[in-house]
């Protein structure tokens, strides 16, 4: 029982990728200003509709690909991990204060992969955006945030409750073997 309680743990832990999988380039974030308002309006998470201003650039060249800074163009807008952006941008906003500015630099894993976004970014590309968060609207758990930034949870839940139900049984074989023996040892006598 113990063994079996055993690999699934591990096999829990290599499913939720902390075992196996190889460390791709991380996503790189430096705070350029902090907020002038102490994060009074909260810190940025799944789930919150955020606007924000953007220049993306091409480190290596340092084109600039997109902004929202061009005349005419408004913050974009978008709900923290609903995947209406690139993991990398969505998840370089996690944590921020309205009025703080960063810069992210995103590995092509986290971007547009060796594929790239043609013309204009190549494939296996790393991108850095200059990124100011202007407003953010906080979201409850009730008001349909995202539940997909916690989607590793389900195969640890999973095993989770394999593991319970493997206890369970083991449990309960355990009480029919006893009352199994008290049976026969009644028998004999």
């Amino acid at each position: 029982m113990a063994r079996i309680c055993l690999l699934l743990f591990v096999f829990a832990l290599f499913v939720s990728g902390i075992l196996g999988a190889k460390k791709k380039g991380e996503l790189k974030i430096e705070v350029l200003k902090e907020s002038e308002d102490g994060c009074a309006s909260g810190k940025a998470a799944a789930g919150d509709m955020i606007k924000a201003h953007y220049t993306g650039t091409l480190p290596k060249t340092g084109q600039v690909f997109d902004t929202s800074l061009a005349p005419g163009r408004e913050p974009f807008a978008l709900t923290l991990g609903k995947k209406q952006a690139i993991p990398g941008f969505e998840q370089g906003f996690l944590g921020m204060c309205v009025g703080e500015k960063r810069r992210l630099t995103i590995p092509p894993h986290l971007a547009y992969g060796d594929k790239g976004a043609p013309p204009t970014i190549p494939g296996g590309a790393t991108l850095q955006f200059e990124v100011e968060l202007m407003s953010l609207e906080k979201r409850s758990l009730l008001s349909g945030a995202s539940f997909s930034g916690v989607g590793y949870l389900l195969p640890v839940a999973i095993v989770v409750t394999v593991i319970y139900f493997i206890y369970s049984r083991a449990q309960q074989e355990k009480v029919t073997n006893k009352q199994s023996k008290g049976a026969a040892v009644k028998k004999r006598r």
